[in-house]
């Protein structure tokens, strides 16, 4: 008697879903209002990554497609719709099986959007998390050849002149040493190069000074302090 009673209360909210006036079908957005719902509840399960029983629900195409139990759409037919009954069924049967399973507003949106012909924008192509850039395997790019020997000292340098062409971006000239010295220093240590090291700085003539003066920097404690404080 219990479960028979369960099954009525069932089919009873089913048909007042169905029989009740369709809530601002017209302004149902699926994009906006529907497959938000399938992120949220449905797609860990039925998705590129997971289809239980065959099923993926993360485009309209695949839902009307459907799994092993059939198609989880019906176009205008929300009371035979697979997808709504499971939402609707008992805890045992119900889907998503965890948690509370859909809102009250949650399953009308897709009540009125299932009775409206389950419209979706054309062309929606199935996203597969696999293809973010983030999982793609890293390959070192070829380094640009530009014509310009101060643009060519550093492999980063040729990246960003060869854009500033494609873009016909004029760079800015060379800083001068001084101005080089007092950037790196405030960014590595937070502080500006004493007098003494600026005019040591400039008397050093040899191509490697730049770099010995940044290997002091990395060096110093105040390095550490600097970036100790994040």
């Amino acid at each position: 008697m219990a479960v028979a009673g369960k099954r009525t209360g069932v089919a009873l909210l089913l048909v007042t879903l169905v029989s009740a006036p369709v809530v601002a079908a017209e302004g149902i957005d699926y994009l906006r209002d529907v497959k938000p719902i399938f992120k949220v509840h449905c797609v860990r399960c039925h998705g590129p990554l997971k289809s239980e029983a065959g099923l993926r629900l993360d485009t309209r195409a695949l839902a009307l497609k459907g799994g092993e139990n059939g198609a989880a759409l019906a176009p205008g037919q929300a009371a035979t719709s697979l997808l709504l009954k499971r939402v609707l069924a008992e805890k045992d049967t119900r889907m998503p099986p965890e948690g509370t399973g859909l809102s009250k507003a949650e399953i009308e949106t897709l009540q009125a959007w299932i009775a409206a012909g389950a419209v979706s924008p054309e062309g929606e192509t199935a996203e597969n998390p696999r293809d973010h850039w983030a999982y793609q395997v890293v390959k070192r790019p070829a380094v640009p050849k530009v014509n310009q020997a101060e643009w060519s000292q550093n492999p980063v340098d040729a990246f960003i002149f060869s854009r500033q062409q494609q873009r016909r971006v004029t760079p800015q000239p060379i800083a001068p040493r001084g101005v080089l010295l007092r950037r790196v220093s405030l960014d590595l240590i937070g502080l500006p190069p004493s007098s003494e090291q600026l005019a040591e700085f400039l008397a050093d003539k040899s191509p490697d000074a730049y770099a010995r003066a940044v290997d002091r920097l990395l060096a110093s404690p105040h390095y550490g302090e600097r970036w100790g404080r994040h």
